[in-house]
């Protein structure tokens, strides 16, 4: 006959090798999970600061467009986009847009004095880096050459030069509408 051997019983509990693949498998989860959250953060503010470009660019272009809409008379330059608007009563004679060092400045003059400020500034977390306009002329029915249109385009970037967004806007005159 055989001799028998008692039987140990297992314990509920787990073994040290099942602890350790269990850990194991739970790291590797953990990584995942950490890539994948990382990831999604790096997207995330990538289209933050697209948005801010993209936004900024459409507050920029709408005020121009619509000043420029009403206006009487434009002179363009090559960084600069200067508004004649129509007769107000309030004593503004005239509107500027003009790129300088990489800052866009707005100019009001009202009553001979002007007053100016930036609506892009260059040491901001949005860049202007081109500013270009340009005009298509008429001659009317007496021979006088005239402003038909003007666009506009705006290239901005962001603070670090990792994304640009070219912005464009056309405007006809109020004399044309």
């Amino acid at each position: 006959m055989k001799p028998t051997f008692p039987t140990r019983r297992r314990g509920k509990g787990l073994t040290v090798a099942e602890m350790l693949i269990a850990l194991a498998l739970l790291a590797a989860l953990g990584g995942a999970v950490a890539a994948a959250s990382h990831a999604f953060l790096q997207a995330h503010s990538e289209n933050v600061r697209l948005a801010d470009l993209a936004q900024r660019g459409r507050v920029v272009l709408k005020r121009l467009a619509g000043e420029t809409r009403t206006a009487v008379a434009v002179d363009i330059g090559t960084s600069r986009l200067t508004i004649a608007p129509a007769p107000n009563g309030e004593g503004l004679t005239q509107l500027e847009y003009e790129l300088d060092g990489g800052t866009l400045y707005y100019r009001r003059t009202v009553n001979g004095t002007e007053t100016s400020y930036p609506l892009v500034d260059a040491a901001g977390d949005v860049r202007v880096g081109t500013f270009s306009v340009s005009r298509v002329t008429a001659t009317d029915k007496d021979g006088v050459q005239y402003t038909r249109s003007v666009t506009v385009q705006l290239t901005l970037t962001d603070a670090d030069g990792r994304n640009s967004l070219p912005v464009t806007t056309t405007a006809t005159l109020r004399r044309n509408q």
